[in-house]
């Protein structure tokens, strides 16, 4: 007939029990029938040895340290202490630099003035709606270095950086949702065209400027339309004379492209001093990139 493991093995009681053929009692008991052993295996109830028909209990010392890990278990946990402001912006660099994220030392400034503002120990769920209203609220009433009042699109780069923070802490785990965030309506920027006029004159003053490179970076601004990043970071490695082309592999949307060179751009790079095989186009005494 079926018997439970606990019968089987605890036969503690009034006369005792045979194990393994030796005798067990509670001042001398097997080392299966001690108090921890019994603890371990959850044995704290009363039960019937039906081998010797005798009630069998389970020693006192045993269920009440079973009674008194029961109680630890089911004790409430203390919550997790919440992340700061300043150990998630530090998390959120770590991810941005190993992602690539080019602009890593912009966003490094921005988070200095949100801790700077808000607080770095401040914990990241007391971040809420109102807080960044009057983050807003504060900022555009500032004045910058050099004297000039903070613009609505200063503003709104610096909450784009925290919504983008929060939105990961919440992936994360830190917080539960993502506080609403208003950013201000910008103006649309003025476009405008020089005129020949103003070409020749730039190109006559780049030309006098005693850098070296000025000539050649702004033919390449005006023939190419590359902004001033892929232009200062531009390596030899990336133009192909042969083919007439300069290959960008880090754009501002993310996927490379080809420029193709006229004849203004390919003489330009052309005279530029010295080998033209590998390393970065324009750049310092040192080596250093510009800009």
């Amino acid at each position: 007939r079926y018997r439970p493991a606990w019968v089987e093995t605890f036969h503690h009681g009034l006369g005792g029990c045979l194990h393994k053929g030796k005798r067990c009692s509670e001042a001398n008991p097997h080392k299966e029938h001690r108090p921890e052993a019994l603890v371990a295996q959850g044995q704290g109830r009363k039960f019937v040895d039906r081998s010797c028909d005798s009630v069998r209990w389970i020693s006192e010392e045993a269920q009440a340290e079973l009674a008194a890990r029961i109680l630890e278990r089911d004790a409430p946990k203390e919550p997790p202490k919440p992340k700061t402001l300043g150990e998630v912006a530090q998390e959120y660099l770590e991810f941005k630099k190993g992602k690539g994220k080019r602009s890593i030392r912009q966003d490094e400034q921005i988070l200095g003035k949100l801790k700077a503002r808000l607080g770095a120990d401040l914990p990241i769920p007391e971040i809420t709606a109102q807080r960044i209203a009057q983050y807003d609220r504060q900022r555009v009433t500032e004045k910058s270095r050099l004297g000039r009042t903070i613009t609505p699109s200063t503003v709104n780069r610096e909450l784009a950086i925290l919504r983008h923070l929060l939105r990961l802490a919440e992936e994360w785990g830190y917080i539960e949702k993502v506080p609403k965030i208003r950013l201000a309506k910008e103006p649309e920027g003025r476009l405008r065209f020089l005129e020949e006029d103003e070409i020749t004159r730039l190109l006559t003053a780049a030309a006098a400027s005693k850098n070296r490179y000025l000539a050649a970076i702004v033919i390449i601004a005006l023939h190419t339309g590359m902004r001033k990043g892929e232009i200062l970071g531009l390596a030899w490695e990336r133009v192909d004379f042969s083919r007439g082309v300069i290959l960008l592999e880090h754009t501002k949307s993310g996927r490379r492209r080809e420029i193709p060179m006229n004849r203004a751009v390919d003489a330009a790079l052309a005279a530029l001093p010295g080998a033209k095989a590998e390393g970065l186009v324009f750049r310092k005494a040192n080596g250093a990139a510009w800009g």
